[in-house]
């Protein structure tokens, strides 16, 4: 942080908080979190470094990205694909 700018900590949460929409570049690879009961799926998003790719839910995925994410089950292990069949109507 630079002093001479006057910028504070309080500045930056203002600014981080201002609900910047991203989009999705790639659907990467995916883990289980059975923290969450759920697949996580990492996303790269358009614009940002691979640095700034982020672990997401896939039940939070389904809502935003479904075509996408679907796109990308295909091509997994039977699996997540098993997962994401069973659990469709959840995420309609």
């Amino acid at each position: 942080m630079d002093s001479s700018l006057d910028v504070t900590e309080e500045t930056l949460e203002h600014v981080a908080a201002q609900g910047i929409i991203l989009a999705i570049s790639k659907l990467k690879k995916h883990r289980w979190n059975a923290s969450i009961n759920d697949y996580e799926i990492l996303a790269g998003w358009k614009g940002l470094e691979f640095l700034e790719d982020s672990w997401e839910p896939l039940s939070s995925l389904a809502k935003q990205v479904r075509v996408l994410l679907d796109q990308y089950i295909q091509k997994q292990d039977a699996k997540v694909r098993t997962y994401w069949e069973d659990h469709l109507s959840k995420f309609q």
